[in-house]
C-alpha cells in the first residue's frame, strides 16, 4: 500500500482521531498524519474539498469522514 495514498487528517484533542490512528497503525496501514490543528495549511486543504471535520481519511480518491471502520476496510482492502 501507498503511503501517499492515504492521507490522515487529525486534530488535536481529538478521541475519534487518536481511534483511527489506532485502527490504522493495529491494521498495518502506512499514511500520512497531517494535523489541522498545527498545521493551518492541511485544514486548507480539506476545506478546498468542502471537509471541515475531523478526522478524515484520504484514500485512493476517496474522502471518509469520521471513523468509520466498516468503510475504511473495504476502501483499504483491510
Amino acid at each position: 500500500m501507498n503511503q501517499r495514498e492515504v492521507q490522515v487528517y487529525i486534530s488535536s484533542n481529538c478521541k475519534e482521531c487518536d481511534d483511527l490512528l489506532h485502527f490504522l497503525d493495529k491494521k498495518n496501514v502506512k499514511y500520512i498524519s497531517k494535523n489541522t490543528s498545527r498545521n493551518k495549511s492541511y485544514l486548507k486543504e480539506i476545506q478546498e474539498e468542502n471537509v471541515y471535520v475531523t478526522p478524515v481519511v484520504k484514500a485512493y480518491g476517496n474522502w471518509i469522514l469520521g471513523f468509520q471502520e466498516d468503510q475504511l476496510s473495504d476502501v483499504l482492502g483491510l
